[in-house]
């Protein structure tokens, strides 16, 4: 049968569109068995018609179910739109990670003291190989960072804190580049590398109180810099960039 080829009454790996396609193509071949079963008094397209008359209301729920389905992606956009239009500053973005990253430091350190280094460690090579493009190397230390309260493995933390990974990752590069304008931030880089890899000794000791103690101080000395070098740079400025 048509219908059985095109869905085999499993949609959970068709696409949106895909499914549209399927709703309406069984929706019109239903029809035409219906009208032709009619008029011909036919049992078999009638019962056939039947039978795709639940295709057709099963490809309907499943399609409107990837057309509403929420989209994180989707979210951090109008979240983005929602900062801009309010005049969100980087210093409001950087006030909420300064609050919730320690707190998921000690978490990891607790709860993740094996799985987590490997991964954190993984960031700071990727930190490494871009230190020398400050912008790349603003991001990929952001992205440590996005990582770690990830591995706190809270699913609705990290659901609301990524939709701001992007303006906090664009925050960083900004940050670091404006201030390698001005002066030579290498060593500045290296030390906030060597704290990166302090906080992963706390974590690999199961240190939580430790953990969260460094992190605390690395993020306020952080925020420093931020206000330093953009000192009123607000979230428009680096996403209409």
């Amino acid at each position: 049968m048509l219908l059985k080829q095109l869905s085999d009454h499993n949609h959970g790996d068709m696409t949106g569109n895909a499914l549209r396609q399927a709703f309406l193509l069984t929706a019109f071949i239903l029809v035409v068995e219906a009208t032709a079963g009619l008029l011909s008094h036919s049992l078999a397209l009638l019962a056939d018609a039947g039978h795709n008359l639940g295709d057709v209301l099963g490809l309907s729920l499943s399609w409107g179910a990837a057309v509403l389905s929420p989209n994180i992606n989707i979210a951090a956009r109008h979240i983005g739109f929602v900062l801009q239009a309010n005049g969100t500053t980087l210093a409001d973005i950087y006030r909420v990670h300064l609050v919730v990253e320690p707190a998921a430091a000690k978490m990891v350190a607790e709860t993740a003291r094996k799985t987590a280094p490997p991964i954190l460690r993984g960031c700071i090579e990727e930190c490494r190989a871009k230190i020398d493009d400050d912008f790349a190397f603003g991001i990929a230390t952001a992205r440590f960072r996005n990582t770690l309260i990830e591995l706190a493995n809270v699913p609705v933390l990290t659901m609301l804190m990524g939709m701001l990974n992007h303006i906090f990752e664009l925050a960083w590069g900004t940050v670091t580049a404006t201030a390698g304008q001005q002066l030579d931030n290498a060593p500045d880089k290296r030390r906030g590398l060597r704290s990166m890899e302090k906080l992963i000794e706390y974590i690999e000791a199961g240190d939580g109180p430790g953990a969260e103690a460094h992190w605390h101080k690395h993020s306020e000395a952080a925020e420093k810099a931020m206000s330093k070098w953009l000192p009123a740079a607000k979230v428009v400025d680096i996403l209409d960039e």
